[in-house]
């Protein structure tokens, strides 16, 4: 075990070096952090959907091979997962649309799991999606965090699904350009100068917030978020749904910002849901979030922040 006092000195020491970086080259330090920002962390050895019967297979989107796996026959439902996740996130939604009749195709995103690349950006996979969209025509989407965000732009043009399902999706980029400065160490300058960058490269920030491109929307959603989630403020997410036609914001306590995924009832709700048989999701809203929380909040948020934002590096 290394000694109580070492965390300490190297976090001292690197507090001065972010100090004196930002007084001699700030530009630098901005560059540089939307570079790092736009990697996204990938297992070892990804895990693909534990789920019997997969069918393995490449997918061309938009110039990216993704990896993707597919089940049963019928109509088709596309599973997403967010940043620095993999398909096996979503698998737990496999087993009760399979049993609704339904054809599930879950893809590991560009730079994630077992497809091809190490950099994403925001524009570029909802370029992906919307690419996917066209090749699949799926008549309903499952998407999560940082996959619900790119999936909701990709609906702005293209091949509309009759449904979407977003989970946890965040809305704007400002909010986690500056917490993830905040997290970083680095003065709110810094955040200023990395969001004045970001929009030299793609142009206003507002054409990805959701509370703008929803307006724009005519695809029926339903919008689940959870009051007790640390990385997506509930209050943006309302919003957007005020502005979304045809959609639903779904108030859950206690799931946080994955849980839903891992929760049965959630995802046989989902299935009754897509399928019709009920005309909104039906499950107990007030629940535990499942499993071992292995991150700590300020690196959960600096996560999400490198998804959403600073994934808009060059």
């Amino acid at each position: 075990m290394k000694p109580a006092s070492q965390p300490t000195h190297k976090s001292t020491t690197g507090r001065i070096l972010l100090a004196a970086l930002e007084r001699v080259a700030p530009g630098w330090l901005e560059q540089t952090a939307l570079a790092r920002f736009g990697k996204p962390r990938r297992p070892r050895v990804p895990r693909e959907p534990a789920v019997p019967g997969a069918r393995k297979f490449n997918l061309e989107a938009a110039g990216h091979p993704l990896m993707a796996w597919e089940w049963g026959e019928g109509p088709t439902v596309l599973l997403v997962h967010g940043w620095s996740g993999y398909s096996g996130q979503m698998q737990h939604f496999v087993p009760p649309l399979l049993k609704a009749g339904f054809h599930v195709v879950a893809i590991d995103l560009p730079a994630h799991g077992q497809s091809e690349g190490h950099w994403l950006t925001l524009p570029a996979l909802a370029d992906t999606l919307t690419s996917v969209f066209l090749r699949l025509r799926p008549q309903a989407v499952i998407s999560h965090s940082f996959g619900a965000a790119a999936s909701a732009l990709a609906l702005r043009e293209g091949f509309q699904p009759q449904k979407v399902l977003l989970i946890a999706p965040p809305v704007e980029m400002e909010t986690f350009v500056r917490r993830s400065v905040a997290a970083a160490g680095l003065s709110p300058a810094r955040a200023d100068g990395m969001l004045r960058r970001i929009e030299k490269i793609f142009g206003p920030i507002s054409q990805f917030d959701l509370r703008v491109v929803s307006t724009r929307l005519s695809t029926p959603a339903v919008l689940v978020h959870d009051r007790g989630d640390d990385e997506v403020p509930f209050a943006l997410l309302q919003q957007v749904a005020q502005k979304w036609p045809q959609s639903q914001l779904i108030e859950t306590i206690g799931y946080g910002h994955s849980g839903h995924l891992r929760a049965e009832a959630f995802c046989e709700a989902a299935a009754a849901f897509i399928s019709g048989k009920t005309k909104t999701l039906e499950f107990p809203l007030s629940g535990n979030e499942t499993g071992p929380r292995l991150r700590s909040v300020r690196e959960k948020v600096k996560t999400l922040a490198e998804a959403v934002v600073h994934s808009t590096a060059p």
